[in-house]
């Protein structure tokens, strides 16, 4: 499918997600509003496949997530997960897509309104960042019926906020507003609704307009610092030194 991204084109990928390009910037709005955005198998299927879309393109750094409903996402639809046995857990879809999307080299920015529940959560907890209206909520209720979140967000919550709050939110249900979860490091900024898009957006071309291998190299650096403890000068040392083999220009 060929797209012309200068004429700003709304591409329909399937139902419940509608894909979008302008110049660097993509866009990918969830489209499930009478189920808040609740993801079944097959909208996981189509966002992992616009996702691919994206990092094919060598033109587009940054992704832009977001929702056309009063919700950004409840997570995986409840019909699906019934039946859920451990070894399902351990084969998550939605966990490989958002690992995918964390360790991308192109950016991506959450923008949330009203709820952002269990792989919702875990889902924005994957991007970069988080632009949130001062009317989100954040919280992971897997416990509560028997299961825990598996999607990422264990870790990444532990990462970002510590494990005593950790524990609070998954194991006591603690539910965060927009301005807790700026207060404990899960949230960029938080806007009034009738202006989240636009923050967003500009955040996004913001980030398009430097230098694209120095803002990926940068991401990837900051991340594997993050999992792996190694300094960012070091991380940034190897991947020149695999850019240079890749050349062919050391042996």
């Amino acid at each position: 499918m060929v797209m012309n991204k200068k004429e700003n084109i709304l591409c329909e990928q399937g139902k419940h997600i509608s894909f979008e390009i302008n110049d660097a910037v993509a866009r990918i709005t969830l489209d499930r509003p009478e189920k808040s955005n609740a993801y079944s198998g097959e909208m996981l299927d189509l966002l992992e496949s616009t996702i691919d879309v994206i990092l094919h393109d060598e033109e587009i750094n940054v992704l832009v997530l977001d929702s056309s409903s009063k919700n950004f996402c409840a997570g995986a639809d409840l019909n699906e997960i019934n039946h859920r046995t451990s070894n399902d857990i351990l084969n998550l879809k939605s966990r490989r897509i958002f690992e995918k999307l964390y360790h991308a080299p192109i950016v991506s920015i959450a923008a949330v309104t009203g709820c952002a529940v269990a792989g919702g959560f875990e889902l924005a907890l994957a991007c970069d960042f988080i632009i949130a209206s001062d009317n989100s909520r954040f919280w992971l209720p897997e416990v509560e019926i028997g299961l825990i979140p598996a999607a990422g967000g264990i870790n990444r919550l532990v990462q970002q906020a510590g494990p005593m709050l950790a524990k609070e939110v998954i194991i006591c249900g603690r539910k965060l507003d927009a301005n807790e979860g700026y207060k404990y490091g899960l949230v960029t900024k938080v806007v009034k609704e009738d202006e989240l898009g636009n923050e967003a957006f500009n955040l996004a071309r913001k980030i398009s307009n430097r230098p694209s291998s120095a803002v990926k190299i940068a991401k990837i650096s900051i991340n594997e610092a993050v999992l792996s403890q190694k300094s960012s000068l070091d991380l940034f040392g190897q991947v020149f030194l695999n850019e240079l083999r890749n050349k062919k220009k050391i042996s």
